[in-house]
């Protein structure tokens, strides 16, 4: 079982190497747990020049997997999918604000569509 002081470094060393990344902390959240390191949210670079690429994940990965007391790296983002052994590639995330309101309201995402028959 981690101590709350091995948490914090493996948290503040997963944050370490996001930085290094140029990853935007501000959208995705890190979560420590006993077996998984979770990252969710999205993947989004931070005024550098070059874009994330798939390579790039892989490689911000195989860093996270060489933390001290990280076992296994789950990374559940909206905007990158993996479609394959360390093949990463880009989703296009839908009107974020839309889906952000949406959740807090509780409403699904799609719009419904009307009965047949009947006009909107």
């Amino acid at each position: 079982m981690l101590s709350p002081i091995e948490r914090a470094r493996i948290y503040r060393q997963t944050r370490s190497v996001l930085v290094a990344h140029w990853i935007d902390l501000g959208c995705l959240d890190v979560r420590v747990g006993e077996i998984f390191l979770t990252l969710s949210g999205q993947l989004k670079h931070l005024g550098h020049q070059e874009p994330l690429t798939g390579m790039g994940i892989e490689e911000m990965l195989s860093e996270l997997r060489r933390v001290p007391g990280v076992h296994r790296v789950n990374l559940d983002v909206e905007n990158w999918k993996s479609v394959g052994e360390g093949i990463w590639q880009e989703v296009e995330v839908k009107d974020d604000k839309q889906k952000y309101l949406a959740s807090l309201a509780g409403l699904p995402l799609e719009p419904r569509k009307p009965a047949p028959g009947k006009t909107p």
